[in-house]
């Protein structure tokens, strides 16, 4: 029978198998505090984005402040400004308004009345035709100042004249 020897083999097989432990111990270690590291990094850099957006938010905060405790009047100016330019809107509507209702049409329609109720503009009238009625309101030029034209009366009177009412909501 022959007589073997595997003890250095075996010395030699438990070398190896330390020695890779050792090395997938070292790389699991090394490999967790360099994801350690990043999610520091990750979350430091986040954290001092964060501070500099509060720290821009405070310094606006206090302008503002201090803007509106020095310039309280100013709040008031911009507030007549804008009751200005409401009222110049207004003035714009009626110089359109009125200067569209000078011009001349071919089709024959007379206004006989018109009311102003808040928003709304009534207006009441006579035409020589149904024809003549139609054609003025399909090329009436006003029409684009208003949000709604509602046709409230339409009635052919004896004489062959028709009267109408409409409503235009500005």
């Amino acid at each position: 029978m022959v007589n073997m020897n595997l003890l250095p083999w075996r010395k030699f097989e438990r070398e190896y198998q330390v020695r890779t432990l050792r090395k997938i111990f070292v790389l699991t270690v090394s490999l967790a505090l360099l994801i350690i590291m990043a999610a520091h990094l990750l979350i430091s850099h986040q954290e001092s984005s964060l501070q500099a957006r509060i720290d821009g938010t405070n310094k606006k905060l206090t302008i503002h402040h201090e803007m509106k405790s020095q310039n309280g009047s100013r709040i008031n100016d911009i507030s007549i400004t804008n009751n200005k330019k409401q009222q110049q809107d207004k003035n714009t509507f009626a110089l359109r308004f009125f200067s569209e209702l000078g011009k001349k049409y071919q089709e024959k329609v007379c206004f006989t009345d018109i009311e102003q109720l808040e928003k709304t503009l009534m207006f009441s009238g006579k035409a020589h035709s149904m024809h003549e009625l139609t054609g003025f309101l399909r090329h009436w030029n006003v029409v684009y100042l208003f949000n709604e034209v509602e046709i409230k009366l339409i009635e052919e009177q004896e004489n062959g004249f028709v009267q109408f009412k409409f409503q235009a909501r500005e």
